[in-house]
């Protein structure tokens, strides 16, 4: 049976927020509640009626850790896996798994840095490391930390745009920046609750559907663009050397002839079928 730590000094009191908006008070400001001994009323009923002993017992899991409270006041926790006793009169046993941890923010609607809306989803892998804390500074670490990464991502990503013309940072071309920037914000919130953030990432990145059509126009619009772009160049430099190889062969030509064989090359190197 694993050693069961107990404490018999006063208990704490747990320190609430100093009023920042987003981010929580460091480590250093949040006490830990200490174990105390068992209220004596506990003890006394639990005598009283012995056949209570059957259902004082509990099971603790791998990968799980407890902390039994009685009448509201932490009496026991146990971190390693095995069958404990305490008595089941006025208790309550909290619990909190220790194993790697997956939390989905799905479709969380941001405006970019240009203004234009984006549906972005993210997915964080977090653990707990100091259960006491998980377990007595908040209701539920998971809850929390998904409340406080939908803030974070909305601030992070508010300051990108969804594609860079000037080969600026981008949602799209700096995703792995972005990440580490997402996971160092929020382990800066998660630490001082005992929770360990081991990534941060985003999983989907999209136009919201009421511009998505537009921006697809634009995309096709900036892609015929680049095409003419090319097959512009392209005629500009077979005319280009279409002349230099007549004059190379003797074929003098004036500058008027020049000019019109190679607006006629232009023509028809830049024409269509459409056209």
């Amino acid at each position: 049976m694993a050693t069961i730590s107990k404490q018999p000094t006063a208990r704490d009191a747990i320190l609430s927020s100093d009023g920042a908006k987003d981010v929580a008070p460091p480590a250093a400001a949040l006490s830990h509640t200490e174990l105390q001994e068992t209220p004596m009323c506990s003890k006394i009923t639990s005598l009283l009626c012995l056949p209570s002993c059957i259902c004082s017992w509990f099971v603790l899991n791998e990968g799980e850790h407890k902390i039994v409270l009685n009448t509201g006041v932490p009496v026991m926790e146990v971190k390693e896996p095995g069958i404990y006793y305490a008595t089941c009169f006025f208790r309550e046993i909290r619990s909190v798994s220790t194993k790697k941890t997956c939390v989905e923010v799905r479709h969380c609607k941001v405006a970019d840095h240009d203004g234009n809306p984006v549906i972005v989803s993210a997915v964080i892998v977090a653990e707990v490391v100091v259960p006491r804390k998980a377990l007595m500074d908040v209701a539920n670490w998971v809850v929390f930390v998904k409340q406080q990464s939908l803030t974070i991502l909305r601030n992070i990503v508010s300051q990108y745009s969804f594609e860079s013309r000037d080969g600026s940072p981008s949602l799209r071309s700096d995703t792995a920046h972005i990440n580490e920037r997402l996971a160092s914000s929020l382990e800066q919130v998660a630490r001082p609750i005992g929770v360990r953030v081991v990534s941060f990432r985003l999983d989907e990145i999209s136009y919201s559907p009421e511009i998505a059509s537009l921006m697809l126009k634009r995309q096709a619009a900036k892609a015929i663009v680049d095409a003419r772009r090319v097959i512009v160049d392209g005629a500009v430099s077979l005319s280009q050397g279409a002349v230099t190889a007549l004059r190379e062969k003797g074929v003098k030509l004036t500058s008027v002839q020049s000019a019109r064989l190679a607006n006629n090359l232009l023509t028809v190197l830049c024409s269509t079928d459409d056209d």
